[in-house]
Order: structure tokens, then sequence, then C-alpha cells
């Protein structure tokens, strides 16, 4: 089975509109969403968003801009400029659009793609969920929290792979070699990237995933410079 992987879209149309129209997005078997389909604070724009997303999604992830509303994510865990707007946000949705946050509430906050594979939004830290797993000083701590051998993530914004060998993570960040072929004793954190693009200054990739679990392989695909047939 084929698998497309994406997160962080963010309201963003632009990319939206870019990776429902690729090709590998076009041909998987399931269409998996790790969360944050919304920005929190602009809920006026969620709403039919959320819904286009997740209609042409066979599962969405609960990812913290999501959970916000359903009081599984604090709004003290955002940057502090946002708070006032956060807390409108989520009373006016709350007033507004009752149906959709129980529509997130119900939201998984992670799903299994097979007996060894598991996907989140952040992190899979029962304690902080929402941490971001970005770079390789991030990877062991969370290899701790899940006993899954393959495990997807978003949440970070920037695509990478990381293994294990010989009892040392190693971090991949030249993720673009098709395919990134998968080791049957070797342990992956793989983060997707961001439908929207990295938040860093020096990387601004918009990334999605495709898994192939009967290779297995993992493919990443770039939809900045992705022109349309």
């Amino acid at each position: 089975m084929i698998y497309a992987l994406y997160s962080d879209i963010h309201n963003d149309r632009d990319g939206w509109r870019r990776l429902s129209r690729h090709q590998a997005f076009l041909t998987a078997d399931r269409r998996i969403c790790l969360g944050d389909v919304i920005n929190a604070h602009m809920p006026e724009e969620a709403i039919k968003f959320y819904r286009q997303v997740a209609k042409a999604s066979d599962a969405v992830v609960l990812g913290n801009h999501e959970a916000i509303f359903t009081g599984k994510c604090d709004i003290a865990t955002f940057h502090p400029r946002l708070s006032q707007k956060l807390s409108q946000a989520k009373t006016w949705l709350t007033a507004t659009e009752p149906q959709l946050v129980k529509e997130f509430a119900r939201l998984p906050q992670r799903i299994n793609l097979g007996e060894e594979v598991v996907a989140t939004h952040g992190s899979f830290s029962a304690d902080n969920p929402w941490r971001h797993i970005r770079y390789i000083e991030d990877v062991a701590d969370e290899a701790a929290h899940t006993s899954a051998r393959i495990a997807f993530l978003g949440h970070g914004h920037i695509p990478f792979i990381a293994y294990k060998k010989e009892g040392y993570w190693f971090y991949d960040r030249q993720v673009y070699r098709k395919p990134f072929l998968l080791d049957s004793d070797t342990p992956y954190i793989i983060n997707i990237g961001s439908v929207l693009g990295s938040r860093e200054m020096r990387w601004h990739e918009k990334t999605f995933v495709a898994y192939n679990d009967e290779i297995p392989c993992v493919t990443f695909y770039e939809l900045t410079g992705y022109k349309e047939k």
C-alpha cells in the first residue's frame, strides 16, 4: 500500500492546490494528514478549508492548531503575541461552529500504518505531545517515547530522515533521493516537513511524503517547484 503523508498546511491554499493535484497524491492508496490543517488564530478562514482537506483525506491526525479548540493544547504553548487572538478565536469558533469543534475533538493523536509503523503530529511524548522534533539532538530522546520501528512526524516544518545504526542515530536532510529504501531491522524517525513550507529562513521547501509499505521506501516530494501537467 502507498500512503501520501502530509502535514502543516496552515490554510495555505496554494500549497494545498499543488498537493491535491500532484500525481503522487492522486495515485496514493490512502491519504493521511498529520494535523495543523488550519491556523488557529484565523478561524473564519479555517472552516471551509478544513472541511475541504478532510474530505480529500482518508484520515486526519490532531494537530496543535486544532487541539487549541478541544482543550488538548494550552494556548500558553504558542507565542505570547498570539495569546489574545487564540483566546478570541476559541470563543468565536466554539460559539459559531460547535460541530466543527466536536470534529476536532474526535481526531486521533496518532495513527497506525502497520505493525511497526505509527504517525503523529508532533511527538509521542505523553507529557509534551506538541514539542518540535527538528534536529539530531531531538531524535534520540523522541525514540524513547515510541516502540514503533518507523515513526512519522510533522509539526517541525523541516523534512528529515533519522535512522539508528550500531547504537548511534544519524540524521539526513538530503532527503530528495528518490526513493529512500528502508531496511527491515533499522529504526527510523521521519519528519515529513510541511505543505506550508519551513518557518526557518534557511529552508523554504513545501513537502510531503509517499510511503510504500511493500518495498518499503519513503519518497519526499517538494511542492515549491512542482508544475502541474
